[in-house]
């Protein structure tokens, strides 16, 4: 099961965080988040989500893309 800090920590790495800032927005500790990080980020759950919003992103940028090259072709 995908917890909060779960999500919250894949959408900071997603992001552009690193693991051990990602780990922190999440809400772990510092004094564990470098582990906690690296943990997260091998983390089957984590993985998945990540994959999914990758999908979702790549779904939904596509849509402009189409609608840019019709209005190209209008002009």
């Amino acid at each position: 099961m995908l917890t909060t800090q779960k999500r919250k920590f894949a959408l900071a790495l997603m992001s552009g965080k690193n693991k051990t800032a990602s780990a922190i927005a999440a809400g772990y500790s510092a004094k564990t988040a470098r582990v906690k990080g690296s943990q997260l980020a091998k983390d089957p759950e984590v993985l998945a989500f990540i994959a999914r919003k990758q999908c979702e992103t790549v779904e939904v940028d596509e849509v402009p893309v189409y609608r840019q090259k019709k209005s190209e072709q209008e002009v």
